[in-house]
C-alpha cells in the first residue's frame, strides 16, 4: 500500500494543487484557465485510491459472520495501521482510520469490546494523532517531526488550498489592477510544503504480484468514478444484520448472561 500511494504522491505536480483544480470537470467555468483536460489526474487518483481502501478495509471486517473473528480483523487493521504510522504514511493510515471509525464499523459494540486491550491502546493512540482538533495539529506537528520518506494526509493539504483560494481575493479589491501576492505566496508555501516529501523516496522492494492484487480488489469493490453511496448503503444493511440494535432491557439481560450471572 505504501508504495502504491507513494507512487501516486510522487506524481503529483504544482499545477493540480491551483484554483481547487481537484474538485473540478474538464470544461467546468471555474477549472484552471478555462482548460478542457483534467490536469488534477494525479489528486484524484489519489483520493479515489483512499475512499476504496476505506471501504475495502470496512468490507473485510463486515464480511466476517462470527465476532471473534471480526474482532481479529479489527486487530490486524489497526496493526497495519500502526505500521503505516511506523513508515510515516499518513495518508493509507488515515484511510484505515476512516473504515475503523464509519458508522457500520463503529457501531459494533460487542466486537469492539473482543478485541484485545493492547490493540485497543494503539488505536486510540492513532486516533489520537490523526484527529481534526486545532486543524489537525497533532498530525501536523507528527508529519513535520518525522524523518523522510513519508506519505502526508493529502487532505489536510487540499483543505489549506481551498481555504486559501476561497477566502482571499485574486486581487486587491480596493486597488484596481494590484494582484494579491499575498494569496500567492500562501499558496505556494503550501505546495512547497507538500513538494519537501515527494524529494525522498522508500527503500522497499515492490512486489508486483501483491500489488496487482490489490489494486484489483480495491477495483472491483468500488470501480474508479463510480459513487460509493450503493456499498455505504449496504454496508449498514450488514452491520444491523451481524449486531442488531438492542434494547436496554436486552442488552442488561445479554451482559448478565455472559457474565455468568444468570
Amino acid at each position: 500500500f505504501t508504495l502504491i500511494d507513494s507512487n501516486l504522491f510522487n506524481k503529483v505536480r504544482p499545477i493540480e494543487c491551483l484554483k481547487t483544480a481537484w474538485s473540478r470537470k474538464p470544461g467546468d467555468p471555474k477549472a484552471f484557465n478555462g482548460l478542457n483536460t483534467d490536469i488534477a489526474v494525479n489528486v484524484k487518483a489519489m483520493s479515489t485510491l483512499s475512499t476504496q481502501t476505506t471501504l475495502w478495509v470496512t468490507a473485510n471486517i463486515l464480511l466476517e459472520h462470527e465476532i471473534k473473528r471480526r474482532a481479529a480483523v479489527i486487530k490486524y487493521f489497526i496493526l497495519f495501521a500502526e505500521h503505516c504510522r511506523s513508515l510515516n504514511n499518513f495518508n493509507t493510515l488515515m484511510s484505515v482510520l476512516g473504515a475503523l471509525t464509519s458508522v457500520p464499523v463503529e457501531r459494533l459494540t460487542r466486537t469492539w469490546q473482543s478485541v484485545q486491550q493492547k490493540a485497543m491502546s494503539t488505536y486510540n493512540q492513532l486516533r489520537q494523532i490523526m484527529r481534526t482538533d486545532r486543524n489537525f495539529a497533532e498530525y501536523r506537528d507528527s508529519l513535520h517531526s518525522c524523518n523522510p520518506p513519508a506519505i502526508p494526509f493529502v487532505g489536510v493539504y487540499l483543505q489549506d488550498l481551498t481555504f486559501i483560494e476561497d477566502g482571499n481575493d485574486d486581487m486587491i479589491s480596493n486597488r484596481p489592477g494590484l494582484i494579491n501576492f499575498a494569496k500567492r505566496q500562501r499558496t505556494a508555501g503550501t505546495i512547497r510544503d507538500l513538494q519537501q516529501f515527494q524529494n525522498v523516496p522508500y527503500n522497499l522492494t515492490p512486489v508486483a504480484e501483491i500489488q496487482d492484487w490489490l489494486l484489483k480488489r480495491l477495483e472491483e469493490l468500488c470501480p474508479n468514478g463510480q459513487s460509493s453511496d450503493r456499498l455505504v448503503e449496504e454496508f449498514w444493511k450488514m452491520s444491523t444484520t451481524l449486531e442488531p440494535k438492542e434494547k436496554d432491557s436486552e442488552r442488561v439481560l445479554r451482559l448478565l448472561k455472559e457474565s455468568g450471572f444468570l
